[in-house]
């Protein structure tokens, strides 16, 4: 597949600078590779990003070539949230000039999308002054989404932010480079912003590319994505009659960034409520609201808790992963490969495993695809049913620590279910009992601190 973009300047010099800013610097970006560019102020990176965006002032003068496809659009976050709006226009009609500027002859529909996938509904009325920085970023990050670019270009967008707005910032293009399948070139001197989300990291120094290490984990405590407690799933009055046993009145609420444990015998409805709380099943009263503007079943996933039921075993390793993949997001069929590869990363699967039938792996290694079969799809909640069950004591707490790992890397809301009590401790921020088709009242308490 042919980079989305392909420059390659000997120089790019400005009238009244004797040195050039840019000397040799060659890049490549591919299509749905997340890039992240550092170095330090002045080296050439906002010069590179504005070369690449054709947004180089009259002064600039351009010695080489710039290759990308004139079908393919570029989209810009600038470095300043605020300066790159008009304060005397609302944002809504701010992003509306974007699009009918590229040809969209009725964009309120587009417009209203736009604010809701950058978590911004029904704000599109306000002013910049209105709107938080962080919020304005997103209005910047809808003003480059409407483009609909092969390439976003993101100039140090989270420089002016703290660091858990700026993570949060992160997070949401990364969420929506991996749904929309465009390519990222992020610009920071920050670079734990993005850590686990680059695919490939280059340091500028005096105006030239070098291959760079991508960045270790952040000091700092890894940051929940999203408002840590916000509610992001809840059921209220949920009943269900599956021949003589029945759930009767089940509330529950899930938030981001949180773990409720589920406890209780066999047979008690742990397993039915997972269901139901996915939508695989349907509930005979009650309703199930997610506090998200996404499909349901993009942003709540479920793990069953039998591999060898819930793996296909003629299927390879990547095959299993993918489904989901082909299921939900067809429409980025060409960069699935890619995201498998990713998925098998973050789950610590070895890469030469998935050519590999399911029937092969272990028990643990199971369990990690049937994680990473969730995950294809970057939900915001994850129901695991049961998912250390049979799996011996070390093999059980790679899994937890993998979860955990997960959950403050991306905010996942879980809701484990289990019969272990073994596994609540450091785990779990809180437990509720069933029993009977029931929560018993009175037994929801705090367990990790």
């Amino acid at each position: 597949m042919p980079p989305v973009v392909e420059a390659r300047l000997s120089c790019v010099t400005y009238e009244g600078l004797a040195s050039p800013v840019l000397s040799g610097c060659h890049l490549e970006v591919g299509a749905g590779e997340f890039v992240l560019l550092t170095g330090a102020s002045g080296s050439g990176k906002t010069t590179l990003a504005r070369a690449l965006a054709g947004s180089l002032p009259p002064t600039a003068k351009v010695d080489g070539t710039i290759r990308r496809n004139p079908k393919d659009r570029v989209g810009v976050i600038f470095q300043e949230p605020v300066a790159s709006l008009s304060p005397f226009r609302r944002v809504g009609k701010q992003i509306a000039d974007v699009l009918t500027g590229h040809g969209e002859t009725n964009p309120g529909i587009r417009v209203q999308a736009l604010l809701e996938t950058t978590g911004l509904a029904g704000r599109g009325g306000a002013y910049p002054h209105e709107l938080s920085s962080g919020e304005c970023q997103r209005i910047a990050i809808a003003r480059a989404l409407a483009v609909g670019p092969a390439l976003l270009i993101a100039d140090e967008p989270a420089s002016s932010l703290d660091a858990e707005t700026g993570a949060r910032i992160a997070g949401l293009v990364h969420s929506l480079h991996l749904r929309e399948g465009f390519a990222v070139l992020w610009i920071t001197h920050r670079p734990g912003d993005v850590y686990g989300y680059a695919t490939r990291a280059l340091r500028m120094e005096d105006g030239r590319l070098h291959p760079d290490t991508l960045p270790p984990p952040p000091l700092r405590e890894p940051r929940v994505l999203g408002r840590p407690g916000e509610l992001l799933l809840s059921a209220r009055g949920i009943g269900k009659r599956n021949g003589a046993f029945q759930l009767d009145g089940i509330d529950i609420d899930l938030y981001r960034g949180r773990t409720l444990a589920l406890c209780g015998p066999s047979g008690s409805g742990k397993s039915t409520l997972a269901r139901c709380l996915a939508k695989l099943e349907r509930t005979d009263s009650g309703e199930i609201r997610l506090n998200e503007p996404r499909q349901f079943h993009r942003a709540v996933q479920l793990v069953m808790p039998d591999p060898s039921q819930a793996l296909n075993p003629r299927m390879s390793v990547a095959e299993a992963i993918g489904e989901p993949l082909e299921v939900l997001w067809p429409e980025t069929r060409q960069l699935h490969p890619l995201r498998i590869a990713e998925l098998m990363r973050q789950v610590r699967l070895p890469l030469d495993s998935g050519t590999r039938k399911v029937v092969e792996l272990s028990g643990g290694q199971r369990r990690r695809v049937l994680i990473a079969r969730a995950l294809a799809v970057s939900p915001s909640v994850l129901i695991l049913d049961e998912a250390t069950n049979g799996l011996d004591a070390g093999v059980s707490e790679e899994i937890l620590n993998l979860l955990l790992e997960l959950q403050q890397k991306s905010g996942l809301a879980f809701l484990w279910i289990t019969h272990d009590g073994a596994t609540l401790p450091g785990f779990a921020d809180s437990v509720a009992y069933m029993q009977g088709g029931r929560l018993r009242p009175g037994v929801l308490r705090e367990v990790r601190k």
